[in-house]
């Protein structure tokens, strides 16, 4: 089955069971690590409600809502689709959630306000950020311990590995600026400024590349990681949050704009082969067939409220998953919705109610509809 060929009719009529997989979605990247199997299901954290919800993405589902912990920010899977970790913010802890049981079965215990996460290649350890410890945590996933803590700058959020799993890449939230982590030595070797409030992290490994998206100067950093210098910004929408990377294209999640910039790289014709192009979503809802702009809105307080309270739909974009075949997913932190849209046809597909506050999401591979057996 092809998401691309699928007339957007059938794909919101598939049967409730969901439990078939769709084979288009391949070699899906998020924050670093990549995650090569197939999908039809998704997962997604609430953090007002202290849960995850596991979405099926052909029914245009929610298949089942979990209880975490205190205020769970990211969320990332293992290889297998069995367990699934999720980063607590209102706590010192990662929880671990078996996903056949539909239940948190261990606590790690980690720095202050834990934020984003990344798995290295082999899915052994966890690197998460400690937002209110200036650090990073590398977790042992067999023993469920924390291995080392590690100092960065101010207000640490997003963080991607490079270099084989030597280097992390962290954003420092606080100070507006690039940690590079030898993870070996276990100590910080540099920290580059790249502006005001960057969040999330993402990394090309095959092209050396980082990218961050900087909240507060409506941008998106890159930097080499070789050199570990910033080497290119790049406008997008308003308040860039979420960021992630499949093979060319980079997805950012533009917050206050309600939209999502994608970046390709691969662009013959464009200066240096950087292009960009965004997707408005504000006030859009599912069946909306949706052309990209060159430029990004930048709405004012007025221009966004007049549109959703007129229309509805998609408000505030908040964190971003991109497949290799182009289905990108996204949360909308205003309306508590999922929503899918395929890139290749420009169609919005589905928006998918869970709870409150969605933030983190992910893809699940294909093996966790063995597992995920709660309808």
């Amino acid at each position: 089955m092809n998401w691309k060929s699928l007339p957007l009719t059938k794909l919101l009529l598939l049967p409730s069971s969901g439990l078939v997989v769709c084979a288009a979605l391949t070699s899906v990247v998020f924050g670093g690590a990549t995650n090569s199997a197939k999908s039809e299901l998704a997962i997604d954290t609430n953090w007002a409600d202290n849960t995850l919800s596991i979405l099926n993405l052909q029914t245009g589902t929610e298949k089942t809502r979990i209880e975490v912990g205190a205020k769970p920010y990211d969320v990332k899977v293992d290889k297998l689709g069995r367990f699934a970790y999720t980063s607590l913010s209102g706590a010192r802890q990662i929880a671990v959630v078996d996903l056949q049981a539909n239940l948190a079965a261990d606590k790690i215990t980690v720095g202050e306000s834990p934020r984003d996460m990344v798995f290295n290649n082999d899915f052994s350890q966890l690197v998460v950020t400690n937002s209110g410890s200036n650090s990073i945590s590398i977790v042992d996933v067999k023993t469920k311990k924390e291995l080392a803590q590690i100092a960065v700058g101010l207000v640490p959020y997003g963080v991607a590995l490079a270099d084989n799993d030597q280097t992390a890449i962290v954003s420092n939230w606080g100070e507006g600026t690039i940690s590079f982590v030898d993870l070996k030595a276990q100590k910080e070797v540099k920290r580059v400024s790249v502006g005001h409030l960057p969040y999330t992290v993402t990394v090309m490994k095959d092209r050396s590349l980082a990218f961050t998206a900087v909240f507060g100067d409506d941008k998106v950093a890159v930097l080499d990681i070789k050199t570990q210098s910033l080497i290119r910004e790049i406008p997008v929408g308003k308040s860039p949050w979420g960021i992630s990377a499949s093979e060319s294209r980079v997805a950012v999640a533009n917050f206050y704009s309600g939209s999502v910039s994608i970046i390709d790289l691969s662009d013959p014709k464009a200066d240096g082969g950087y292009s960009v192009k965004t997707y408005e979503f504000r006030g859009k809802k599912p069946g909306a067939h949706i052309e990209p702009s060159p430029q990004a809105n930048k709405p004012t307080d007025t221009t966004r409220t007049a549109a959703i309270d007129e229309i509805g739909g998609v408000d505030r974009a908040k964190h971003v998953a991109l497949s290799a075949d182009g289905m990108l997913l996204f949360t909308d932190l205003a309306s508590n919705t999922v929503n899918l849209f395929n890139l290749n046809s420009n169609e919005f597909i589905t928006s998918i109610p869970v709870g409150h506050a969605p933030y983190g999401i992910d893809f699940l591979p294909m093996t966790a509809s063995k597992v995920t057996s709660n309808q």
